[in-house]
């Protein structure tokens, strides 16, 4: 009684908890429910083989719904990423910062922030590059569907690049601009 095994789902639990496993066969029997219509088919019902249907819908359950994926987090971000957040949102259209700059900013590395731009969704992700002004070539947009190349991002947004495929270095933001740029954004 009150086990997995012993639970069908049906609307007519007042009836079947009064009648005999004979009669209770019958309703089961035309339930629009296979796992009801197994318990039917079954030539009694005592402890053996509610425990055995316990079972058997346990593994059923775990193969459909394995639980928690363990490899994906979704901690809250911590300070230095909430300020990184808050620097890339403040860039704006037409300049362009480093990976560099922004670890600077930061206080991490440029890796930690490349790899993190890989990894979760910020803004103005696109406008981080190399500390000469190449794109990165390692560069991914974190929405996997977003296929669009960022330096035509860019350059639709006022960035010009020269032959080699540097931005002009007069549109970067330093780490210095970006602190300027942060604390003038959170005054306003």
């Amino acid at each position: 009684m009150h086990t997995l095994g012993n639970l069908p789902l049906t609307a007519y639990n007042a009836k079947l908890s009064n009648d005999s496993f004979h009669a209770k066969k019958k309703l089961l029997a035309d339930s629009g429910l296979a796992m009801n219509r197994e318990i039917a088919g079954a030539s009694g019902w005592g402890r053996a083989e509610i425990q055995a249907r316990g079972r058997t819908l346990g593994k059923r359950i775990v193969s459909i719904w394995p639980g928690p994926d363990e490899s994906v987090t979704t901690s809250i971000p911590g300070p230095r990423w909430t300020l990184m957040n808050q620097v890339l949102a403040s860039l704006p259209a037409g300049r362009w910062t480093s990976y560099s700059d922004v670890a600077a900013v930061i206080g991490s590395h440029q890796v930690a922030v490349g790899a993190r731009l890989a990894t979760v969704t910020v803004p103005n992700a696109h406008r981080l590059l190399k500390l000469s002004g190449h794109i990165s070539p390692d560069f991914r947009w974190p929405d996997p569907e977003r296929t669009d190349d960022p330096r035509k991002v860019l350059e639709a947004e006022g960035v010009r690049f020269d032959e080699w495929g540097r931005a002009d270095a007069e549109q970067r933001l330093t780490a210095a601009d970006l602190v300027e740029v942060v604390e003038f954004g959170s005054n306003t």
